[in-house]
C-alpha cells in the first residue's frame, strides 16, 4: 500500500468494470493514504466511494481528519471536525489526537481544550502524549484552565511526572491566577522527584499566595524559602510592597499584614526579619503615607526586636522623594545617622531630588558634597535635575553640573546643554 496513488487507480478500475469494492478495501487505502499525509488521494478515495454509492462516510472523514491533523493544515482539519459533528460522525481517536494537539500548537488553546473534552465524553481515549502536548502549549500562552485540565489528567489518570519546563510555566500559570493550590501542587512534586529546588521555584507560588491575600500561607513559602537559602533579596518581596501600595487602605492592609508577620515568628522565623517589614513599609511610602511609613519605620521594628537597616530608610525616604516631602526625609536621614548607619547613595540622590524642588535648594549641593565624600558618583538622572533646577533661575552651577557629566562620561543632550548655556558663564564651584 506505499503506492497510495496506485490503489486510487485499483478501486477505479475495479468500479469502472462494474466490480464493487468492499468496505474494508476503501478503508485500507484511505488508512494508507492518511499515513503517509496524502490528503488528496484521501479525497480521491471519498470520491470513488460516492460514485460508487457507498453511504457510510465515517471512514473517509476520519481518515482525512488524521491526515489534515498531522500534515498541520488544522484550521482545514477543524472545519472537517465541524462537518462531522453536523453529519453525526464520530471522530475516531488518532484524528482527535492530531487536532487537539495542533489546535494548542498554533494558539487556539481554548478551541483544542473543547475538543479534548467533547473527544473524552464520548468515551474515547487520547494517550498521554496528547494531555502533555496540550499541557505544554498551555503553559506556554498562559492558559489556567486548560493547564489545570491536562495537569489532573496527567497526575490522576496517567501518575505522570512533568518534565521542569513545564513545571515552571504552570508555576507562572499558578501565580497569575492566584491558583495556590496548583502551585503548591507542582513544588510538592518537583520536591517529591528530588528536583533540587531553587528561587524560580518558590517565587510564583509565593507570588500566587500574596494575590490571593493569603498572608499566613505567604510566610510558610517566604520561610520555606530561605531555609533553602532564598528570598533574602527585597525584589523577593516586589509583590506584597504592591499589595499594600495598590490598597485602597494602605494603612489598615499593613497593619493587618504587620500581625501575621508577627503571628508567624514562633513558628515561620526566618520570615520575620528587615526585609519583610522593610515591604510594607516600602508599600505605605509608595502610597503616599510617608508619615505612617516613617511612624511603622518606629513601632514595628522595635516591637519584634528587628534592627533597622539603611534599606529600611531608603523605602521612606524614597517616598518622600515623589511626595516632596522635605520635613519627613530629613527626620529619618537624621534618625539613620543617629543609629550610626552610612546613608546609601540612593538615600543620598532622593536628598538631592527633594531638595531641588524646594525654594531653597542649597541643600542640594551639601548632599552632593557628601555623595563625593564618599566616593559615590552620581547618576544621570541627578546632575540633569541640578542642570535643569539652577538654570531655572540663571544659576552659573548649571555649567558646573554639565563640565561634571562630561567629565563622568555621562551623555549630554542638546537640551541639557542649551539650559546651562542660558545660565550665564561665569563658572562657580559647587
Amino acid at each position: 500500500m506505499g503506492d497510495t496513488k496506485g490503489s486510487v487507480r485499483i478501486l477505479r478500475d475495479m468500479r469502472e468494470s462494474g466490480t464493487q469494492p468492499v468496505d474494508t478495501q476503501y478503508a485500507m487505502v484511505m488508512r494508507a493514504a492518511a499515513n503517509a499525509f496524502r490528503t488528496p488521494d484521501v479525497f480521491a478515495v471519498g470520491e470513488e466511494m460516492r460514485r460508487a454509492g457507498v453511504e457510510d462516510y465515517s471512514g473517509f472523514f476520519n481518515s482525512l481528519l488524521r491526515c489534515l491533523g498531522r500534515s498541520g493544515q488544522i484550521e482545514y482539519a477543524y472545519s472537517v471536525y465541524l462537518e462531522m459533528t453536523e453529519r453525526r460522525v464520530e471522530p475516531q481517536g488518532p484524528g482527535s489526537a492530531a487536532l487537539v494537539v495542533g489546535l494548542a500548537q498554533i494558539g487556539e488553546v481554548d478551541t483544542s481544550l473543547q475538543v479534548m473534552k467533547a473527544t473524552l465524553g464520548r468515551g474515547t481515549t487520547l494517550g498521554q502524549d496528547v494531555f502533555m502536548g496540550l499541557l505544554h502549549e498551555a503553559g506556554i500562552h498562559m492558559h489556567h484552565t486548560a493547564y489545570v485540565f491536562a495537569f489532573r489528567q496527567l497526575a490522576d489518570v496517567f501518575g505522570a511526572q512533568l518534565p521542569e519546563g513545564d513545571s515552571l510555566a504552570g508555576l507562572d500559570v499558578a501565580a497569575r491566577a492566584g491558583d495556590v493550590a496548583l502551585a503548591g501542587e507542582i513544588v510538592e512534586r518537583l520536591r517529591m522527584a528530588n528536583t533540587p529546588l531553587e528561587e524560580k521555584h518558590f517565587e510564583p507560588l509565593l507570588a500566587a499566595v500574596l494575590a490571593r491575600k493569603q498572608w499566613m500561607p505567604a510566610m510558610r513559602v517566604l520561610h520555606m524559602m530561605r531555609q533553602a537559602g532564598y528570598g533574602k533579596a527585597a525584589a523577593t518581596l516586589r509583590p506584597l510592597e504592591r499589595a499594600v501600595a495598590n490598597a485602597e487602605e494602605p494603612e489598615q492592609l499593613a497593619e493587618t499584614v504587620f500581625g501575621v508577620v508577627a503571628d508567624s515568628r514562633d513558628e515561620q522565623t526566618l520570615a520575620v526579619d528587615h526585609v519583610t517589614l522593610d515591604a510594607l513599609v516600602a508599600g505605605l511610602a509608595q502610597a503616599g503615607c510617608v508619615e505612617a511609613a516613617a511612624s511603622r519605620l518606629n513601632t514595628w521594628y522595635t516591637q519584634l526586636g528587628i534592627v533597622r537597616s539603611t534599606s529600611s530608610y531608603e523605602c521612606v525616604i524614597e517616598g518622600c522623594m515623589a511626595r516632596r516631602n522635605k520635613t519627613v526625609a530629613e527626620r529619618m536621614l537624621a534618625q539613620l545617622i543617629d543609629e550610626r548607619l552610612q546613608p546609601s547613595q540612593r538615600i543620598y540622590e532622593a536628598m538631592i531630588h527633594i531638595a531641588l524642588v524646594q525654594p531653597n535648594y542649597e541643600d542640594a549641593f551639601v548632599y552632593l558634597e557628601a555623595m563625593k565624600a564618599h566616593a559615590m558618583v552620581p547618576a544621570w538622572r541627578t546632575l540633569a535635575a541640578i542642570v535643569r533646577r539652577c538654570a531655572r533661575v540663571r544659576d552659573v552651577r548649571a555649567q558646573t553640573a554639565l563640565r561634571e557629566m562630561r567629565r563622568l562620561g555621562l551623555v549630554v543632550t542638546p537640551v541639557l546643554a542649551s539650559y546651562a548655556q542660558n545660565a550665564g558663564r561665569s563658572p562657580r564651584n559647587m
